[in-house]
């Protein structure tokens, strides 16, 4: 933990991992850490405490981590096979398990749209692109090709645009998502792998 005005470390809090990446929850109570592919759960860590609080079992491991923006839900994405899993961040219990249509393994990353209606992941393997509603996790997913091993994703404000960087190729894949396709692809560098709006 660092005090973002003194610049200081203030804490650091044993994750009993090798965190890889984290989710925090958007009132700072708890932050939920991925470790990849040597621990067999995630980490879930009380911030006011400064402590870990319990373990979510993952037990392939588990690499794309995101908390939906009413703090109610953790997507963890299985390392080994197509999938992710629901957590409950008020039990910290696995609530649901949802497949990822085309994948071959767990897609790299995944991420909720601003307005909670939109999820969308990136198969770092074979450039695909699942845009799944959040209103039904298990309807159908739209699948849309990107560009070589895309890492990034990131929204517009307004929920409409999503953004896809492509590592591999150096290029960036802008997805309508009320129209669920790609609308446009522009280079913007070799080994982009990730990207917001401000």
């Amino acid at each position: 933990m660092i005090d973002p005005k003194t610049r200081t470390i203030t804490a650091a809090i044993d994750t009993e991992g090798t965190g890889h990446w984290i989710a925090v929850l958007p009132d700072g109570s708890k932050a939920y850490v991925a470790n990849k592919n040597d621990r067999p759960f995630v980490s879930v860590i009380d911030i006011k405490a400064r402590k870990m609080a319990g373990k979510v079992d993952m037990p392939n491991g588990t690499q794309g981590i995101t908390v939906s923006p009413d703090g109610k839900h953790v997507l963890a994405v299985d390392y080994k096979d197509p999938k992710f899993v629901v957590i409950d961040t008020a039990t910290d219990k696995v609530v649901d398990t949802v497949a990822v249509e085309k994948n071959l393994r767990g897609p790299f990353r995944v991420k909720y749209s601003p307005d909670g209606s939109k999820l969308v992941t990136c198969d770092d393997q074979r450039g695909l692109a699942n845009i799944i509603s959040t209103a039904d996790l298990h309807g159908k997913q739209t699948v849309l090709t990107v560009g070589k091993t895309p890492f990034g994703i990131a929204f517009s404000a307004d929920s409409k645009t999503a953004l896809v960087s492509n590592h591999g190729d150096g290029t960036i894949s802008v997805i309508d998502l009320l129209g669920a396709k790609v609308v446009n692809t522009f280079k913007a560098g070799t080994g982009i792998e990730t990207l917001a709006y401000y």
